[in-house]
């Protein structure tokens, strides 16, 4: 059984960013007729500002869902998908929200400015309960099973597809690639598919940080005008086993 939950985004505050927006004291001596005029004031110039802004590091991604979603949120990312998925024979279950978003401070100076973030959690729990199962009511704490971002570029020769994926690698301070492959698609030979691996660790776990790219059909890319995809992220090894 599948179900399929589209939101609308909404501002969403962690704990610890709330618990910082507090209106300021009475200075000693002042009048009560001056802390009635200063603190409306200063609270109103109080912005909730993001807990971690590099939502392109591994450690973006190394907390709680609820605090990832609500970074991003602040980070001018906005949730277009919000779906829990249940395969009857395997019993297979995850929840995988999605925001896409053109964040200012986008390392990646060539790629597309849109960027779209997939965050999974498997076999997640939730709140007791819970009707609509997606990322709002996971259990407190739950952390991610991993997570992918998306860039877009215009279309390479797949000759500069390893140079691309060098920059990627090299903003998100990879080493040099343990495996380098550009060769069809195994899922549509008419399609040129780059993957690149390097050493990495998640929550602590060695893994294998691995950047792929192709350019997608018409009716599949994400952006006609930057066809070829570039896709990096990393998966809980230990969560999975």
């Amino acid at each position: 059984m599948r179900f399929t939950r589209m939101i609308v985004p909404v501002p969403c505050l962690s704990t610890a960013l709330i618990a910082g927006c507090s209106q300021g004291t009475q200075p000693a001596g002042s009048t009560g007729s001056a802390t009635q005029g200063s603190a409306p004031a200063a609270a109103a110039e109080q912005t909730p500002q993001a807990e971690l802004t590099a939502w392109q590091d591994k450690t973006f991604y190394e907390r709680p869902v609820a605090d990832i979603a609500s970074d991003l949120e602040l980070l001018d990312f906005e949730i277009t998908a919000d779906n829990y998925y249940e395969e009857e024979q395997s019993g297979y279950r995850y929840c995988e929200t999605t925001f896409s978003g053109q964040p200012a401070d986008n390392p990646f100076e060539d790629s597309d400015p849109t960027v779209n973030i997939t965050v999974t959690v498997e076999d997640p729990v939730f709140v007791d309960g819970a009707e609509n199962l997606g990322y709002e009511t996971l259990a407190e704490g739950t952390l991610p099973t991993g997570y992918t971002v998306w860039l877009s570029y215009t279309e390479r020769d797949p000759s500069e597809y390893e140079a691309v994926a060098r920059q990627v690698a090299d903003i998100l301070g990879l080493g040099a690639f343990t495996e380098s492959t550009v060769g069809p698609s195994p899922f549509d030979e008419t399609r040129i598919l780059g993957n690149f691996s390097a050493d990495d660790t998640y929550f602590g776990t060695p893994t294998t940080h691995l950047i792929s790219m192709t350019v997608y059909p018409d009716d599949m890319t994400l952006n006609p005008d930057a066809p070829l995809s570039v896709t990096f992220g990393l998966w809980n090894v230990q969560a999975m086993e």
